[in-house]
């Protein structure tokens, strides 16, 4: 019977993210490349896959359009310092410090899930939960 490397290391080290390589992990066992895809896109593995790819896009967007925000409000507070370009109000200036602050705030809870660790389980499956309860007392004791 095909057992998984489960320790912290060889998980850590593997290709993830995609449904192919699950499938492949199937293969090995005899389970038909397609009858492997059939079941992880009935069961929504292909969604999520692609909403954590999804994710992790917008987290990099969310960087750029940071970046350009710092650079826009340097800009806007230098322009105000300077009594003769007055071409900003203060309600411009602080619109802009909280739209980078709610931008910021996003993306650190976007790039929390984004890095969560592999050794997690979706809160609502105790089957899942006892799994890694057990892989991760069994690693614990090596």
């Amino acid at each position: 019977m095909f057992i998984p490397n489960t320790t912290k290391h060889a998980i850590e080290q593997s290709k993830q993210n995609k449904p192919k390589y699950i499938a492949d992990d199937f293969e090995a066992l005899g389970i038909p490349r397609v009858i492997s895809h059939g079941i992880l896109l009935a069961r929504g593995v292909y969604k999520w896959m692609s909403v954590r790819r999804e994710l992790i896009k917008l987290k990099n967007k969310w960087r750029d359009e940071l970046t350009s925000l710092y650079d826009i409000l340097s800009h806007v507070k230098a322009i105000r310092m300077d009594p003769d370009q007055g071409l900003y109000t203060y309600a411009d200036y602080r619109y802009l410090v909280g739209l980078t602050h709610g931008i910021e705030e996003c993306r650190k809870d976007v790039r929390k899930l984004c890095h969560q660790s592999r050794m997690s389980a979706p809160d609502n499956d105790s089957e899942a939960i006892a799994f890694l309860n057990v892989v991760d007392g069994h690693r614990n004791k090596l």
